[in-house]
C-alpha cells in the first residue's frame, strides 16, 4: 500500500505536538507520509506502526504491550520497567540525559529489525 501513512499513536499527552509535530508534516519515510495521532488503550492497536507510551500511562501499559504483542507494531515507551515487560524500547534519563534500553527478545518476536548501531548505544534488557 504504497503511499499510505506510516502511523504514530500516542499513548497519553502528545509531545509531538507544536513544532516537533509541524517538523514531521509533510515529511516521509519511504514514501508514507507520517501521521500523529492519539492512541486510546481500548482500541485495536493495529492501525499503528509505532505506539509510544507516556510515563502518565503507567496502569494501561500491560494492556498496550499484551495487545501488540507477536506484532509487527513497535513499542516505545519513558515508563519505568517498559522493556522488562515486553516494550521494545524504554526511554530514560540518567544523570540528565536521554538514554534509551532496547528489549532483543521482544524486538526479536516481531518482523522489525534493530540496527546493529542503534544496539550498540543501548541497554540490552530481556523480559
Amino acid at each position: 500500500d504504497s503511499g499510505a501513512p506510516l502511523t504514530i499513536c500516542v499513548a497519553g499527552e502528545n509531545p509531538f505536538q507544536g513544532e516537533i509535530e509541524q517538523s514531521l508534516s509533510g515529511r516521509t519515510v519511504a514514501g508514507h507520509p507520517i501521521e500523529v495521532r492519539k492512541f486510546n488503550p481500548q482500541e485495536d492497536p493495529h492501525g499503528c506502526h509505532m505506539i509510544f507510551v507516556r510515563a502518565s500511562e503507567r496502569k494501561v501499559t500491560p494492556r498496550i504491550l499484551a495487545s501488540t504483542k507477536g506484532s509487527s507494531i513497535l513499542t516505545v515507551g519513558e515508563v519505568n520497567g517498559f522493556a522488562e515487560h515486553g516494550g521494545i524500547i524504554n526511554l530514560t534519563k540518567d544523570d540528565n540525559k536521554l538514554r534509551f534500553e532496547v528489549n532483543v527478545n521482544a524486538a526479536a518476536q516481531t518482523k522489525l529489525k534493530i540496527s546493529s548501531k542503534l544496539l550498540a548505544l543501548a541497554k540490552i534488557v530481556n523480559d
